[in-house]
């Protein structure tokens, strides 16, 4: 992926792989209660609104840092008269918050 949407699919996708997850594993089952897996800032979740949709589970993007191992793997490709051919990737590290609110 290379563009402006990139950080954001795998934040939706992190989200869906929680989500199949926790219906493979039949969690509203074991928790006796419905769950919802969202990607929201944590002043945005309110223990209120959780027990109100029984048990909430929530991803939060919290650091983005470079990856200082990748950073140098993929220098700048230049032409003879020195015009940028391609560029480098961005090797980045996404750090998420992982929390779960349940109404008891």
């Amino acid at each position: 992926m290379s563009n402006v949407l990139a950080i954001a699919a795998v934040t939706q996708i992190l989200k869906d792989l929680l989500n199949d997850a926790l219906i493979q594993g039949d969690a509203s089952k074991a928790l006796g209660a419905d769950f919802t897996v969202t990607a929201l800032p944590p002043d945005r979740i309110v223990a209120k609104e959780a027990s109100d949709q029984g048990t909430h589970l929530n991803l939060f993007l919290h650091r983005i840092t470079p990856n200082a191992a990748l950073r140098n793997a993929d220098l700048p490709t230049r032409s003879g008269d020195g015009a940028l051919v391609t560029r480098p990737r961005l090797a980045l590290d996404l750090h998420y918050i992982l929390t779960a609110v349940a109404a008891e």
